[in-house]
């Protein structure tokens, strides 16, 4: 009798962050938000498949025509970047007011960014400061920037150098 030959472990066994891919996309395949929103992101930053900006904004809208605030996110930001779509900063407001709607903090400074260079909205320093206001509250940096900003040159907001080294120095905390 000839001896089996065994393959080695690796062989037999499917490494995790296989299977973890394969879950992801049975769970994604069948309508599950969260799941389209990971697998959007991994096509996004071409994380275990290959970059595809195309194939994360169709996952990012599966899961953003359910309601998903963060994949809404993700789709005011595709917009904006003109990443896997064509650039249409009217679009990207859209994306971004469903989201912030939801308390989506990252879209509530993506608004505030629009409302202060007019980029898919009419210039409105007022109403940027307001929606920058929203997102720091919460501790979106970016925001808080913005806020810096809007203090320093006296945008929206009287002018407040004070005010505007605080937002900074929170931003710079993190």
């Amino acid at each position: 009798k000839k001896k089996e030959k065994h393959r080695p472990l690796q062989e037999t066994v499917v490494a995790p962050a296989a299977l973890h891919d394969l879950v992801l996309e049975k769970a994604a395949a069948k309508g599950d938000a969260a799941a389209q929103l990971s697998l959007g992101e991994a096509y996004y930053k071409g994380q275990g498949v290959a970059q595809d900006f195309e194939k994360a904004v169709g996952w990012y809208y599966k899961a953003a025509e359910q309601g998903h605030a963060d994949a809404q996110c993700r789709l005011g930001i595709a917009y904006y970047k003109g990443e896997g779509v064509a650039q249409d900063y009217e679009k990207s407001v859209e994306w971004f007011e469903k989201a912030a709607a939801k308390g989506q903090a990252e879209a509530q400074c993506g608004l505030g960014n629009a409302y202060f260079i007019g980029k898919g909205v009419a210039q409105d320093y007022e109403k940027s400061v307001g929606w920058f206001e929203k997102a720091a509250a919460k501790g979106q940096v970016d925001a808080q920037y913005g806020l810096g900003n809007a203090y320093y040159i006296g945008k929206g907001v009287a002018q407040d150098f004070e005010k505007a080294v605080g937002w900074y120095e929170k931003a710079a905390e993190q």
